[in-house]
């Protein structure tokens, strides 16, 4: 279960200040799966990263229980790793075999030599294959993800689509996204929920949320000051 009480995020000061999350009052079921909507790609990625305990809400709190993968992927923790140093970190953290973990990765990505090659120095396609493959190595209670949850060559996004569906038998799943090609991923059962304004309205059906969605007037992006202003001030605060 992941509640929202009363929360509200402000980022930026002075003309950059903008509101991202007004007095929001969410429960987030076990198993429920989730079709996050809105124009600002930025104010989605903030929004997830308060979820999971990256960004701090301005007022309010959030009660987590379960775990929770990292809504942009894990890769920002590489530090000069390889995929396998990051497995053999993650993995007992969320109390998990490695080698379980690197079976899995080992099948997705489809290069072994891969996980022992310096993350930074993989090329961008496959860090992003690398990304998604170790969310879901990674067995939690909610997949949280910013942006599509597929990437990649064909193989790799049947593969992933596979996975996201065994996945979401046994977990919550949420995708934030602005494309109503990516919101029907999960299919008509799927909730859905408009982030507009810094206000969170939420629809029983997906399809529902995407007709008001398509019909609102796009916001405009957030300016990149109040971003960065925001990204300095905030600490690491990842709680399972």
């Amino acid at each position: 279960m992941i509640t929202l009480h009363s929360v509200s995020k402000e980022i930026g000061s002075k003309r950059f200040r903008r509101t991202i999350a007004k007095d929001i009052t969410w429960t987030i079921r076990p198993r429920s799966k989730t079709i996050l909507l809105s124009h600002q790609r930025q104010a989605l990625t903030v929004f997830l990263n308060m979820i999971v305990g990256v960004a701090i809400p301005s007022e309010g709190w959030i009660e987590r229980k379960g775990t929770l993968s990292i809504p942009g992927g894990f890769l920002h923790l590489a530090k000069g790793r390889t995929a396998r140093n990051l497995i053999d970190f993650l993995a007992p953290l969320y109390r998990f075999e490695p080698a379980d973990v690197m079976g899995f990765v080992e099948a997705c990505v489809g290069y072994p030599r891969l996980l022992d090659t310096p993350i930074k120095q993989l090329p961008s396609v496959l860090k992003r294959e690398l990304n998604i493959a170790l969310i879901y190595a990674i067995p939690c209670d909610y997949y949280i993800f910013d942006g599509s949850p597929d990437s990649g060559r064909t193989e790799m996004r049947t593969l992933t689509r596979r996975a996201l569906r065994a996945r979401s038998e046994q977990a919550g799943v949420i995708i934030a996204t602005g494309s109503s090609r990516t919101a029907r991923i999960l299919g008509p059962e799927a909730n859905g929920a408009i982030l507009y304004h810094g206000n969170l309205t939420i629809y029983r059906q997906v399809e529902d949320a995407l007709a008001v969605f398509e019909s609102l007037e796009p916001e405009e992006p957030i300016p990149r000051e109040a971003l960065e202003e925001d990204n300095a001030g905030e600490d690491y605060d990842m709680a399972f």
